[in-house]
């Protein structure tokens, strides 16, 4: 029996989605809610895994793959009195980024007044897209675009984060001109906490005006642009430091050299650094190192025997480019380049847990941003 759950939907008093032609809408999910059909917001649940290869490319192909997925989604959810989803068990990263997906796609298609047809992802035609617009969804009425932004979290932790990431992608599109469809951010907030309720908050976050100086326009461009990298690659302080000093230089707008060369600082007002003796670092044949994060296998201790069907993927940041981010020199982060390479880590292979690690790489590249992506397989 395919049953219908509640959905909870908030927008924030002061949101300029109030003020636009989804202002009716949005008065009437948040006064009466959202029931939609768990197969529906399942099905969407699975756009997580969509590409455009045969049987995976629409809302059809995806819904035939529900029946084999269902019980991976059923070991993490479970539904209350009032048949909201609520989580059984703390989730891992794929549900949590997976329902937020449906919960986004199912709001939207209501809100927007479009349906399961008219939904594309994003494709990933850049670095800075994949880093940070892969969940990212294009949709429209025929009178207006529209770009979905899907994001998953559980009990508040990153609410506020989720929210400030869709703004720094509205600002992105506004300065690099991506594209002129409205943005609408979905953030699903499911509980696992038992004085909690689930709930999906609706955003279409302020357009900054885009500055007539094409150097802030620069500046803004990249520093959007590192802080996705840095969220894709940690959770740590350096992350939390530079998301705290962004919205500090964007307001100074053409006053920015103010705070040009002032480090970020923890708590105790110490310049923070990374730990390069902790794991997620990798180090090149140059002698470089670069600080990043491994998907996949490689990301977890292992020791058994691995073979050429274990990928896995790193995405890092070079020295160089930390060194500029964390010490916030602006002017140089403005012209900062680096030679495009395909690079060599300085041993076989890398894991933080094996003097003779399971995993080699067998593409490193460095990106002129800085960026390291690397991929890995199993060390037959």
């Amino acid at each position: 029996m395919n049953k219908h759950l509640k959905l909870d939907v908030q927008v924030a008093e002061d949101d300029p989605i109030r003020k636009s032609l989804l202002n009716q809408r949005v008065q009437h999910l948040e006064s009466d809610g959202l029931s939609v059909p768990e197969d529906e917001l399942l099905t969407y649940s699975l756009f997580y895994e969509w590409d455009n290869s045969p049987g995976w490319r629409s809302y059809a192909d995806l819904n035939r793959k529900l029946p084999e997925r269902r019980t991976r989604f059923g070991d993490f959810l479970t539904t209350d009195a009032e048949e909201s989803y609520r989580l059984r068990r703390k989730p891992v990263s794929d549900i949590i980024e997976s329902l937020g997906i449906g919960a986004a796609l199912s709001v939207s298609a209501r809100l927007l007044g479009v349906t399961e047809a008219d939904f594309l992802k994003v494709p990933d035609t850049s670095l800075g897209r994949t880093l940070d617009f892969e969940r990212s969804y294009v949709a429209s009425d025929g009178d207006h675009s529209y770009r979905v932004e899907a994001k998953g979290t559980h009990d508040g932790k990153s609410v506020s984060s989720a929210l400030d990431s869709i703004k720094a992608k509205k600002i992105f599109d506004r300065n690099s001109k991506q594209d002129d469809a409205t943005l609408v951010g979905v953030v699903f907030d499911l509980s696992l906490e038992r004085k909690r309720t689930s709930k999906v908050i609706i955003t279409d976050p302020p357009a900054e005006p885009i500055p007539e100086n094409p150097i802030l326009i620069k500046l803004w461009a990249r520093l959007g642009f590192y802080s996705a990298a840095l969220r894709t690659i940690s959770r740590g302080s350096i992350t939390a430091g530079f998301a705290q000093r962004l919205p500090v230089t964007r307001a100074l707008g053409d006053q920015w050299r103010k705070v040009d060369g002032i480090p970020l600082v923890n708590p105790s007002g110490y310049p923070l650094a990374v730990s390069w003796n902790k794991s997620g670092i990798v180090t090149l044949a140059s002698r470089e190192r670069i600080f990043g994060r491994f998907f996949g296998p490689a990301s977890k201790s292992t020791r058994r025997q691995t073979s050429s069907e274990d990928v896995s993927i790193f995405i890092g940041l070079t020295e160089n480019t930390i060194e500029l981010l964390t010490k916030q020199r602006l002017e140089e982060i403005i012209y900062h380049k680096e030679r495009e390479r395909v690079a060599e880590a300085s041993y076989p292979a890398y894991s933080p847990f094996e003097a003779r690690p399971p995993f080699r790489f067998q593409h490193l590249r460095v990106f002129s941003s800085g960026v390291v992506v690397g991929y890995l397989i199993g060390n037959v």
